[in-house]
Formats: C-alpha cells, sequence, structure tokens
C-alpha cells in the first residue's frame, strides 16, 4: 500500500471570495491566467516563492492557503483472486 502526501489548495476559494479572477490574480502575482488555473486544480504545485506571493496577494497566512491531503491508496487483492482475472481478463465481459 502506498502513500502520498499532496499538496492542496484553496486558492480558487479565496479567490473568487475576494472578487478576484484568474487573470487578475495572475496580473498581481506576476504569472500566466494559466499557471493560477493549474495551481487551482492541482496540476501544478507552485514553489516555495510563488506560494508565498499569493499567500501576500491574497492576504492570508501561507497555511491558510495550502494544506497537505494524505493519499492512501488500497492494496490489490486481484492478483489473489482466481475469478478476477478470469472475469475482467475478457472483452466485453461488462
Amino acid at each position: 500500500m502506498d502513500n502520498e502526501l499532496v499538496l492542496k489548495n484553496r486558492i480558487k476559494e479565496v479567490r473568487t471570495e475576494k472578487g478576484l479572477s484568474q487573470a487578475g490574480l495572475a496580473q498581481m502575482v506576476g504569472v500566466s491566467r494559466n499557471t493560477i488555473s493549474s495551481i487551482e486544480t492541482g496540476q501544478y504545485s507552485p514553489t516555495a516563492k510563488l506560494a508565498l506571493i499569493l499567500a501576500l496577494a491574497l492576504d492570508k497566512k501561507f497555511e491558510e492557503l495550502f494544506y497537505f491531503w494524505l493519499f492512501r491508496s488500497l492494496p490489490d487483492f486481484s492478483s489473489n483472486i482466481p475469478w478476477f482475472h478470469q472475469a475482467f481478463s475478457k472483452p466485453g465481459a461488462f
């Protein structure tokens, strides 16, 4: 079983509370709108510098914007179940 720490954020929530668009926030912190979008969706983790600049721009503490989420994957029991491979390896089984 693998555990992974995933960096999450509340950028979109705080940005919308303050009435800012992605483009507006991007202009404030000197990045593209696409960068803000990627941070909000978790596709991109900002550098420490950018994360702190975002916190300053949104008038929040770092820990109010960013947090870790522990992702725990489930063990793969499929190899221990003989019928699993028979049932799910046939095309069009479901």
